[in-house]
């Protein structure tokens, strides 16, 4: 079972997405030195492809959430309909389109 995006687990990563570009600023203004020079292309490069994987993870977890939220709901409305092909309580144009609409692509 995929791991749920609570609000606690959202709000801890992206507390910590929110550690970690706080820290690139720490790091960026450490020498004095160096407040007034550009920032190389490459230290933005590493930066972007950080937060950019971080936030990713933070995707990727919401969207197998839902991805198994959706097929608790869907599969057993499919195994009844199927259940009700094989015992002929319903006919296959009948029973297809249940299928469509408990997929959501039945008619509007």
């Amino acid at each position: 079972m995929t791991e749920q995006l609570t609000h606690a687990r959202f709000a801890a990563s992206v507390a910590y997405l929110a550690k970690v570009a706080a820290q690139w600023a720490g790091d960026s203004l450490m020498l004095p030195e160096h407040h007034d020079k550009p920032v190389s292309r490459s230290t933005v490069d590493r930066f972007c492809a950080e937060i950019r994987d971080r936030v990713s993870y933070i995707e990727q977890m919401s969207l197998a959430a839902a991805a198994e939220e959706h097929r608790a709901n869907v599969l057993p409305k499919l195994h009844a309909i199927c259940e009700q092909h094989e015992r002929g309580d319903v006919d296959v144009q009948q029973a297809f389109a249940g299928l469509l609409n408990v997929l959501g692509r039945g008619p509007s």
